[in-house]
């Protein structure tokens, strides 16, 4: 073969090689991006007793209640969760419940039935600092027999780091007998959520970024593998010749 010719040939088995080693380290990095923001978020799933000491209560009984927080143990910056808190006796059905109910925000109340002697009124609020969350303020439910009562929150990091927040949970008295509302604090549950990202990336940009990465690192792979199996044959081809 020819100087200029093998020059010239070894030019381009070197520029497609450098094409074939940029595509694999472009398919690896995009797909450590692409997995980051797609795995799957770690939950939390707290269920505690909650015994109310019944003479705080005039004329109540002992009241037992089954509490379980669920929330995400991190949040990748930019994605929404939720934080779930089921609220139940023993013996109430689907207790954690699967379904979500929806929230009644500032304090509206949920008029169902509970007893002949009285109404439950159970309320909740959030304090979650350095994240956002919906919805706001206090929110209320009646409590049914046999059915727990759920509350969820979405939330939304605003930036990265360890946010500690506060659930307040407290329970509404109102004897039908009379006028009397008894309003008392049932429970605070404290909560920790990390709030993480990639060098800097939210969830969203890094599956946008690796899907895109992991398509180019294909095709620039398809390619460059093309031209040097193209090179190869040419040479064998001249080399017989």
């Amino acid at each position: 073969m020819p100087v200029p010719d093998l020059i010239f040939y070894n030019i381009r088995m070197s520029s497609s090689g450098i094409r074939r080693i940029s595509a694999i380290v472009l398919l690896l990095v995009s797909l450590v991006i692409l997995i980051w923001g797609i795995w799957p978020i770690k939950r939390h799933v707290h269920t505690t007793t909650l015994i109310i000491d019944p003479s705080q209560l005039p004329n109540q009984e002992q009241e037992q209640f089954q509490l379980s927080l669920d929330t995400p143990a991190v949040i990748r910056l930019g994605d929404s969760d939720q934080i779930i808190l089921t609220l139940g006796k023993d013996g109430d059905a689907n207790f954690p419940s699967e379904a979500f109910s929806t929230p009644h925000e500032d304090g509206e109340t949920v008029n169902l039935s509970n007893d002949n002697s009285q109404n439950i009124i159970v309320q909740a609020r959030l304090d979650l600092p350095g994240i956002s969350f919906t919805p706001k303020g206090e929110l209320s439910q009646s409590k049914r027999p046999g059915t727990p009562v759920v509350f969820s929150w979405r939330v939304l990091p605003e930036k990265t780091g360890n946010h500690k927040g506060t659930i307040w949970v407290h329970l509404q008295y109102e004897p039908e007998s009379s006028d009397e509302m008894i309003r008392q604090p049932l429970t605070a549950q404290v909560l920790e959520i990390e709030a993480i990202s990639l060098f800097g990336l939210s969830g969203s940009s890094a599956r946008v970024i690796g899907s895109v990465g992991v398509i180019a690192g294909v095709v620039f792979g398809i390619v460059g593998s093309g031209v040097w199996l193209w090179d190869t044959i040419r040479r064998r081809l001249q080399s017989d010749g």
